[in-house]
């Protein structure tokens, strides 16, 4: 019974993550910065989510040492929220989302290379399926090839979140620490890094109307709070594997929000472009760490 709530909330998280597009994209083309939305997005999901980590009794005091690794994770988490939010106005944001989505592949590789662990299989074959997929989605639109620029952004995003992922696994500072207290501060830092970029270029300025306010909450609640907490919990009724597998419910719900909601091309070659992008996921997520603590946290502090 456990192990099908966690499924089922493994699924709400997932797609919860991926209903992005669907509040981001309606902002940018009403012409609000990404950074002012963004800041909106986490300074209200923290402020929702300080009760939750109470009434779970979840211990908020951190020593300077820890804030100082903290701050350092949030600006990376910042970074990457950045440069995908920017890639939705560069490219379709189902396949921005999809491309994003290789972050765990990208981590993988990040631990062999800079901490020489053992190169799997797994993470080889992982990777060339990795560009493979890309190379699908490049020449898969119906009105040429997607945009380098965007490409190279959400690549750029992907990295950002893996940087993220290899620090909360190598740092032996936040070694202790659980996800769901790095989830609040790196929300926090990420809110405050948001509101002093807002403050330095004088983009900070009050939701016009309704519309945008209501695009902002839905920011904030669903690909924020809403997953970061189902998540939590499909890992604990499951087990970490199981959660990161039905991350694929990402994608999958962006792209469906770029095509149905959002009237963005679907052809042929985007879809095999996914598949096998979602394959290659798939294999570094089963085959590539043997470590359950480190995928737990992998899959606990992505927000």
């Amino acid at each position: 019974m456990n192990r099908t709530k966690g499924i089922i909330l493994g699924i709400i998280s997932g797609i919860s993550y991926g209903t992005n597009p669907l509040f981001g994209v309606p902002l940018i083309k009403a012409g609000m910065p990404v950074d002012l939305m963004l800041f909106y997005r986490f300074a209200i999901a923290t402020a929702i989510f300080l009760p939750i980590m109470l009434l779970l009794k979840k211990p908020l005091k951190v020593t300077f040492k820890e804030f100082i690794a903290l701050s350092l994770l949030g600006f990376s988490f910042l970074m990457g929220s950045l440069t995908l939010f920017c890639s939705y106005a560069l490219m379709p944001a189902g396949i921005a989302s999809t491309i994003l989505f290789l972050f765990p592949v990208f981590t993988a590789v990040m631990l062999v290379v800079f901490f020489r662990e053992k190169l799997k299989l797994s993470v080889i074959a992982a990777l060339v399926l990795s560009f493979a997929g890309v190379a699908l989605l490049y020449h898969g639109g119906d009105d040429g090839p997607i945009s380098t620029l965007g490409i190279g952004v959400v690549m750029l995003s992907a990295l950002s979140y893996a940087a993220y992922l290899v620090a909360v696994n190598k740092s032996k500072t936040l070694a202790k620490m659980s996800g769901m207290k790095i989830s609040f501060y790196t929300l926090l830092t990420a809110s405050i890094g948001f509101f002093i970029c807002n403050m330095a270029l004088g983009t900070f300025a009050l939701p016009k109307d309704g519309f945008e306010t209501m695009n902002i909450m839905g920011l904030a609640i669903l690909p924020t709070i809403i997953s970061i907490t189902t998540i939590a919990y499909a890992i604990i009724y499951s087990d970490s594997t199981t959660a990161a597998i039905l991350g694929v419910f990402e994608p999958l719900t962006a792209v469906f929000v770029g095509v149905v909601m959002l009237g963005e091309p679907f052809t042929l070659n985007l879809a095999a472009g996914i598949l096998i992008i979602i394959f290659a996921v798939a294999i570094v997520i089963y085959f590539g760490s043997d470590r359950r603590a480190f995928r737990r946290k992998v899959f606990s502090a992505k927000s």
